[in-house]
């Protein structure tokens, strides 16, 4: 998680993350072409994270997935 909040800021972006505890067991190789955004998702998928996304003021926003009650999902601020 920390190196996905590390990719956005080195692009000039502010981030607001929830806290993780995950760290990558392994290194991971990306394929030639493949984008910050793209590499960012993927680490926030496999952390259990939803896709980064901007807020009205234009800071990226990294939420835990969650699954509300009803079944719809949420992006929770915890």
């Amino acid at each position: 998680m920390y190196e996905a909040e590390q990719l956005v800021r080195e692009c000039g972006l502010l981030t607001d993350a929830t806290p993780s505890s995950y760290n990558m067991s392994e290194d991971h190789t990306f394929d030639s072409g493949t984008t910050y955004l793209e590499m960012v998702n993927w680490i926030l998928e496999t952390a259990g994270y939803t896709n980064a996304y901007p807020d009205a003021n234009g800071i990226i926003q990294m939420r835990p997935y969650a699954e509300a009650q009803n079944g719809f999902h949420c992006f929770c601020k915890q």
